[in-house]
């Protein structure tokens, strides 16, 4: 497509340079590929899969919006749209219609606007994913960019290269993949206090992710956690297990006192949960922080050293569903705390305040626009980690706004 709107005069190389200097003031979580000045300010020449999906998903709707009039930036949207549905970790049926009714309108809007020669064979392929989803499942299960990315693992075994490396290459792939598991599976067995099983596991942490959990606990229900966050009047008070491969958690070494304020919310967020409780329930003033937490593969990390700027962490903006309302926040510091005979695992959350105006402009892109100011702590701003939908994409805008883009969240099992 860039280069077809540079052939009919859609786009040039000052709009790349414009394009490339504008990507820095885009927030994206850390997990996301990011795009060097050059690459954009290239027409995106030799550009990698992660890079294109960053492109696509997180930077062109912001990039392109001033830049590509009518109905070539509406175009484009359809595409977007699709690609969030089809990299998504889990697909339903719906979803497939949708993409595909997507796709086929994308493809044939391009021919009306660019002609018949335009299509690519790509293109063509786009309207067969969706027999290839119902036959297979989510993209994830049968496309080859996980085969594609081993290669970096596979550069870091050192081999002699003589003879054998083929089994030198298998052997330290397995036990790479699979370190993890052991010892997960060895929790049951060692306690996970202990000094040199914490220090064993942050040592492999970074490995992989744990893909056979054995060790004999109740079984996490991810269908639970999965859907749970976009589901209107649910009821998830903060004390639901964390997915097995979120553990261990990177505590504050010690607890602390919770603030006054923050105590208020606190008090007020069990009090609207739990119906048993009175106003002379006792809650512990103690919580214990740690410094951040992967969700079945994505990362979300507090703002760092308490300064809640829009450059102090990538990974610290969050949407969820509050008080039957979605919600763009910006994450302050995770927290356990104990009440009851439960420890529950909250987010301390800073929520954004509606935009005071209207801007219409930015009507049916999936942009939003938000004051760039927060709203009064309460206990909304108590949030449980299951509640926690998805990272979102940050741009500063005119007037002390601020425009964000919800992003597709990693979903790895």
């Amino acid at each position: 497509m860039i280069e077809v709107w540079q052939d009919f005069g859609l786009l040039d190389s000052t709009d790349f340079s414009a394009m490339a200097t504008e990507s820095t003031t885009i927030i994206i979580p850390r997990q996301y590929t990011k795009l060097s000045e050059g690459k954009i300010s290239g027409a995106f020449a030799n550009m990698k899969s992660d890079e294109w999906r960053t492109w696509v998903v997180a930077l062109s709707p912001f990039l392109l919006k001033q830049r590509l009039s009518g109905e070539h930036f509406v175009n484009w949207l359809r595409y977007v749209d699709a690609v969030k549905l089809v990299t998504g970790p889990s697909i339903t049926v719906e979803d497939i219609d949708t993409a595909h009714l997507l796709m086929r309108n994308f493809g044939k809007t391009c021919v009306e606007l660019y002609g018949e020669s335009m299509p690519i064979p790509n293109m063509h392929m786009h309207l067969h994913l969706k027999e290839s989803f119902l036959d297979f499942g989510p993209s994830y299960s049968f496309w080859l960019y996980g085969f594609e990315r081993l290669n970096g693992d596979m550069k870091d075994i050192n081999i002699n290269f003589k003879t054998g490396f083929e089994t030198t290459y298998a052997t330290m792939f397995i036990q790479n993949v699979h370190t993890q598991d052991l010892v997960y599976s060895l929790h049951s067995f060692i306690n996970s206090t202990n000094e040199d099983m914490l220090l064993l596991t942050k040592f492999i942490e970074e490995i992989g992710e744990v893909t056979n959990d054995e060790s004999g606990l109740t079984p996490f229900d991810y269908s639970r956690f999965i859907d749970g966050p976009s589901l209107f009047n649910s009821t998830i008070t903060g004390s639901e297990p964390l997915p097995p491969t979120s553990y261990p958690l990177k505590f504050n070494k010690k607890t602390e006192l919770i603030c006054h304020e923050h105590y208020d919310a606190l008090k007020n967020y069990y009090m609207n949960t739990y119906a048993t409780m009175t106003t002379n329930t006792y809650i512990d003033t103690t919580i214990h922080s740690f410094k951040k937490i992967t969700l079945l593969g994505q990362l979300y990390q507090p703002a760092s050293d308490n300064s809640l700027s829009l450059s102090s962490s990538p990974s610290s903006f969050i949407q969820a569903i509050v008080d039957n309302q979605l919600r763009i926040g910006q994450i302050s510091y995770f927290f356990t705390h104990s009440f009851g005979d439960n420890t529950h695992y909250f987010a301390f959350v800073n929520w954004y305040s509606h935009a005071t105006q209207h801007f219409p402009t930015f009507d049916g892109t999936g942009i939003q626009v938000w004051k760039n100011q927060y709203k009064p702590v309460s206990r909304l701003s108590i949030l449980p980690i299951h509640r926690i939908y998805n990272p979102v994409a940050v741009k500063p805008y005119i007037d002390n706004n601020i425009l964000t883009l919800s992003l597709p969240r990693k979903i790895y099992m």
